[in-house]
This record gives structure tokens, C-alpha cells and sequence, in this order.
């Protein structure tokens, strides 16, 4: 072999090593399969929203999110439309019946599928249930469905980062039996709210003192192993206030802002989706993603690709990310 053709292949061979270890240096640390609102039920379509659809949907976003073996996936709630009772507004949930939670199982039998673990966020439409069954009664019949055992807020950790999952409907009537005290308290909570507020709707909820205290330990905890955290909630807290935002959000942002390394807060709810940056420039710096809805249309399934620096989101089979979030650096 001559020398030049010894120097070019040294050459080559340099630069293979070189792409290599770009590839390697652009891999995520994570990758998370999320949906939002998928809301199944075996009913007509209303208002832009085709229930029947969502089983396909849901087993196109699972076999997405296996042939691209995603960490885990995230429903960010709303799972289903109602279950067990004849649907109307607002849902007439004080009744006493048999369960059979066949929208439920219709869902869950494809969520099942997919290859990663699994977690679920509760929405406001996982409560469109029966007060009481041959199963318990609320809260507790809900929580032990969605694999929970008293309560539905965790956290877990994932290759530096926290995922703190909360439960916006700790304080929303439509979560325990007509009467109880939970009901008569949450109630009263949002019937003291005044009637201009934008997000005084009863299909919004509230977040509990007690997980309150909850989530203030977890951040810290989260901030001394500096951990960067992922909050993932049903419910948009960002401002200005609309008609789906959680009814205590002043006090969750309250909470938030006082730790800096909370870089992502993501919910569903609103099903058009939408994004804002709070308070951007300083170092408190927070995204919040709200992803679009299942139940709406095709394509509402989502990757998150995790970078030291950024959060990629993919949207369906999309090639290129649809958004990219910058990580401030501490």
C-alpha cells in the first residue's frame, strides 16, 4: 500500500470514528411516549370529537412507540369519556350499579401492548363513573381501575430526571360520592370561586393541600439529588387563565417557581393543545406543553426525545421535532 493511499484510509477511518461519536453524543438520554385525552367511548361523534375512532389511533401511537422502544408512556388522562352510567351534562354520577368498565377494557386491552412500562395521569373524565359499584366506591373503585392504590399523585426518576405525577382532581366534586364530605368540600370550594373566572367550570379540579405538601418535599428532594423534573399533570396552569385550567393554578405555579430546576410542565385537557414559557430569561425558566387530544383527530401521539440541554417533541411519524426545549443550565 503507498503512502497516500495509507494516509486516505487513516483519513477515512478517522472520520468514521469522528460520525460516530457525533451519533453517539446526539443520542437522548430518554425517550417518552405520551398521549393525551384519548376519551374513549362507543358513541356518536360530537362536537369535532369521533370516540369510536380511538382504539385505532391508540394502536397506531402503541405500535409507534414500540418500533421505536420508547423508555415508558405517559397518559396524560382522560383515558376514557365515562364508563357504566347513560352519559349527559353534567354526568348524573350518584348511582349504585353493576361495573363493567367496558370502555376501560376496550382501551386498556391495547395499552397493554405496548413493551415499555406504563403510567397514568387522571383526568376529569375517569370520574364520569358511578359514585358506588360492586367494585367500592369512589375515590377508591377509580383509583384501584388505573392501577393506584389510595392516591393518585407519584413520582419516579429516570436517568437524571423526576417525574412527579400529580392528580388535579383531589379536589373535584365529580371524584367522591354526592354527599361525602370530599364532595360537600370541594363543592364549596368551587362554588366560592367568582363566576368571571375563565377557568370556573365544572370540568375542571383542584390540587389538595395535603398533595400540596407532597409535591414541596418531592421538588426538594428532586433539587439535593439535582435532579431536573418533568411535572406531569391533566390540567394546564399556565397564564393567562382559560376555560380548562386547574382552579388552584396560582398556587401550583406559586409552588413551582420556587424551584429552578422544574424545567416541563405537561398536561392534555385543553385537546387544541398549546404551549407558554413562564418566566423566561431568569433562572426559574419553565415550559409548559399542553398536547392535543386523541379523541380529535389523527396523529395526536408524541415522543420526547431528552437531551442534556433540550427536550425534543416529535408529534406522531413526524421526522423532524415539532418543538424544541432549551434546559437552562443552573
Amino acid at each position: 500500500m503507498t503512502r497516500r493511499k495509507m494516509v486516505a484510509l487513516v483519513s477515512l477511518i478517522g472520520c468514521a470514528c469522528l460520525s460516530v461519536q457525533a451519533t453517539e453524543a446526539e443520542a437522548p438520554l430518554l425517550t417518552v411516549g405520551v398521549v393525551a385525552d384519548p376519551q374513549y367511548a362507543d358513541t356518536a361523534p360530537r362536537g369535532g370529537r369521533t370516540p369510536r375512532e380511538v382504539p385505532r389511533r391508540l394502536k397506531l401511537a402503541v405500535d409507534h412507540f414500540n418500533r421505536h422502544q420508547v423508555n415508558f408512556v405517559v397518559s396524560l388522562g382522560d383515558f376514557i369519556d365515562w364508563d357504566d352510567i347513560d352519559y349527559t351534562w353534567p354526568p348524573v354520577t350518584d348511582v349504585t350499579t353493576r361495573s363493567d368498565w367496558a370502555h376501560f377494557e376496550t382501551l386498556n386491552a391495547i395499552w397493554q401492548q405496548i413493551e415499555a412500562p406504563r403510567y397514568h395521569v387522571l383526568g376529569n373524565h375517569e370520574w364520569y363513573v358511578p359514585d358506588r359499584a360492586d367494585d367500592g366506591e369512589k375515590p377508591g373503585r377509580v383509583f384501584r381501575k388505573f392501577g393506584f392504590k389510595d392516591k393518585g399523585y407519584y413520582d419516579f426518576a429516570e436517568q437524571g430526571f423526576r417525574f412527579v405525577i400529580l392528580d388535579g382532581n383531589d379536589r373535584y366534586m365529580y371524584a367522591y360520592p354526592k354527599g361525602s364530605p370530599a364532595y360537600i368540600d370541594a363543592k364549596a370550594y368551587y362554588d366560592a370561586l367568582p363566576r368571571h373566572l375563565p377557568e370556573r367550570r365544572d370540568w375542571n379540579g383542584a390540587i389538595s393541600q395535603q398533595q400540596l405538601s407532597w409535591l414541596r418535599a418531592t421538588l426538594a428532594d428532586a433539587q439535593e439529588k439535582q435532579q431536573r423534573v418533568v411535572v406531569c399533570c391533566h390540567y394546564p396552569i399556565h397564564e393567562p387563565a382559560e376555560p380548562h385550567t386547574l382552579l388552584n393554578h396560582a398556587e401550583l405555579r406559586a409552588v413551582l417557581d420556587a424551584f429552578p430546576h422544574v424545567v416541563l410542565w405537561l398536561n392534555g385537557h385543553n385537546h387544541q393543545g398549546g404551549y407558554a414559557l413562564a418566566n423566561e430569561h431568569q433562572p426559574n425558566q419553565r415550559h409548559h406543553l399542553n398536547l392535543k387530544g386523541m379523541q380529535n383527530g389523527d396523529g395526536a401521539h408524541y415522543r420526547l426525545q431528552f437531551f442534556e440541554d433540550s427536550i425534543d417533541v416529535y408529534r406522531a411519524e413526524s421526522a423532524q421535532p415539532e418543538r424544541r426545549l432549551m434546559i437552562r443550565k443552573e
